[in-house]
């Protein structure tokens, strides 16, 4: 069913990439009086926010919303010190509007294609956070409980928002960030529906299997329309991890974690986020434990996993090419580490392009033992793969059409990367997209490496020279 309008929560989602505004407040005053504890703070949250709902004027800003909300919440909590709710209220208001602002690029974007709305569990002033908020004018329906007097989860609340747009259940998305009230009630009416998640949450289980989740309201655009033709992704989890292991990693190289998240995790996520649809793996035999943790992870989610010790990296492929359907794939090592936003752009560019060719990640960083250089004409074309030098190396993700998935190699080819290179050799279309910084993370010090870059991104490490 083609996707006609897009519904969408607001706190939460339009004002935050997944973070509820429960947790934000927590947080905040947690900073701001380090003595509150979880147990105290819910409740005392919890009864604030009820005391506001239907309780406010329609024309009410969103700093005063947030003030009252903190001053109940001060009051609630016997807080002692009577700067602390301003200074939480304040810091709440600007992390808020930034976000908001971020939406409303995005929601315009988006206007010419889809008919727009929000609905919220809210005090009764929707319209006036909307309005001041620059995203009144993109929407042609905002919902607010307080005013239709049912909230989510209650279909009606879904069901009134359709009705303004004039669509059916199946023709909309739903985007939010509460699989309680967000996800569980657009399913109860049908309705396609995607979850924003804070990067790194521990993700509930979800209403139905398969659900797409996306860590930044952002990546939304390239879901619905950037994957159009890449549909399929495989992960090359069977390597041994050894020197990882000699450098003191205890666990299998997929469970190595990068700020808390493990590697084959952070690739499954990224696969999600940008549309992947159907997922396949290979762990080797000997990580029967990497094959529960990613179905413990991601239940019910359809992703199929191989347990099988192989040869080669040219093998652990083969095996990967089977299980994959029909249509252009996306490959990648479980080891290649790079920012979130950094890997949707390789998307992007990959699906834009022609379905005939194959694509190759390239980074004009090295940190490999190992490199595989990358030498490229001027359109950005393949020359020749190898040597000690080149101008990029290649990175470990790779989007190969289903004709190149079914050639049949020499038998002398073992690795991965001699595959690659017989296609050049062989005149095969073979084009790099290059992404700044992408780690191989095959040692102890790799691991740091793509901590530093997860950590923000802002201290990118530097290209080291060639032949390092």
């Amino acid at each position: 069913m083609k996707t006609r309008a897009l519904l969408f929560d607001l706190g939460g989602t339009l004002d935050s990439d997944g973070v509820p505004w429960r947790e934000r407040f927590f947080r905040l005053w947690r900073e701001e009086a380090p003595e509150t504890t979880r147990p105290r703070f819910d409740p005392a949250f919890y009864a604030a926010d009820d005391a506001l709902v239907g309780k406010v004027p329609a024309t009410l800003s969103l700093e005063e919303t947030v003030t009252r909300l903190s001053n109940g919440v001060a009051a609630n909590l016997g807080t002692s010190d009577p700067e602390v709710p301003a200074r939480v209220a304040g810091r709440f208001c600007a992390e808020a509007r930034k976000s908001l602002a971020r939406s409303a690029e995005l929601l315009a974007r988006l206007k010419g294609r889809y008919k727009l709305g929000v609905v919220s569990n809210f005090y009764g002033n929707l319209g006036a956070v909307c309005e001041e908020s620059g995203l009144a004018s993109l929407l042609s329906a905002a919902v607010d409980s307080a005013r239709l007097g049912c909230s989510k989860p209650d279909p009606e609340i879904f069901r009134a928002a359709l009705n303004r747009l004039g669509v059916e259940a199946s023709e909309a998305v739903f985007v939010g960030d509460s699989p309680q009230r967000d996800m569980a009630g657009a399913r109860a009416l049908g309705m396609r529906h995607v979850l924003l998640a804070e990067e790194g949450a521990r993700i509930a289980p979800l209403c139905c299997p398969g659900d797409p989740v996306i860590h930044r309201l952002t990546e939304l655009e390239l879901l619905l329309e950037g994957a159009g033709k890449i549909r399929a992704g495989g992960i090359l989890a069977a390597g041994e991890g050894s020197r990882l292991r000699g450098d003191g990693w205890n666990m299998a190289k997929p469970l190595v974690p990068v700020e808390g998240v493990a590697l084959v995790e952070r690739v499954i996520e990224n696969f999600r986020a940008a549309g992947i649809e159907e997922i396949a793996i290979i762990f080797n035999g000997s990580e029967e434990d990497c094959a529960r943790f990613v179905k413990s992870r991601f239940p019910g989610a359809g992703i199929r996993v191989l347990v099988k010790t192989t040869a080669s990296s040219y093998e652990s492929f083969r095996e990967i090419a089977e299980m994959l359907p029909p249509g252009p794939a996306l490959v990648s090592t479980v080891d290649a580490f790079c920012l979130r936003e950094d890997f949707l752009d390789f998307f992007r560019r990959a699906a834009a392009g022609s379905p005939e060719q194959t694509l190759l990640a390239v980074t004009p960083f090295v940190a490999d033992e190992k490199p595989l250089w990358a030498k490229l004409d001027a359109s950005g074309r393949v020359t020749a793969l190898g040597g000690s030098s080149g101008d990029a190396v290649t990175a470990g993700m790779y989007v190969f059409p289903e004709r190149v998935r079914r050639l049949r190699a020499p038998k002398s080819i073992r690795r991965l990367r001699e595959f690659l290179s017989w296609l050049v050799e062989r005149g095969e279309p073979v084009r790099a997209i290059s992404i700044e910084t992408v780690v191989d993370v095959d040692r102890g010090e790799d691991v740091a490496l793509a901590e530093s870059l997860a950590a923000g991104g802002a201290a990118r490490p530097g290209r080291a020279e060639n032949g390092a």
